[in-house]
């Protein structure tokens, strides 16, 4: 299966205003592969579960992974696939 940065590239990025935006509240869904490839990162503590499903968990109301200083995302190579398809 390709994922969404092969399949849309560069194109993807163009509509990232980097506003950090879709980093706050968010209600991502995390598949037990995003959950599995994080962990052996060596990240703990990044999901919860929600309604019947495993979710980024926020930390005052922002994403886990969000780098508010440098403006990004901490995991952003090897980030959830909901938010490789979320422009």
């Amino acid at each position: 299966m390709a994922s969404a940065d092969s399949l849309w590239g560069d194109d993807l990025r163009e509509f990232c205003r980097r506003c950090l935006r879709c980093c706050y509240g968010t209600e991502m869904v995390l598949l037990r592969e995003d959950i599995e490839r994080l962990r052996r990162l060596g990240f703990r503590g990044f999901y919860e579960i929600r309604g019947g499903f495993y979710r980024l968990r926020n930390i005052s109301g922002r994403c886990f992974f969000l780098d508010t200083v440098g403006r990004g995302c901490k995991v952003y190579r090897d980030r959830p696939s909901g938010c490789r398809i979320y422009p």
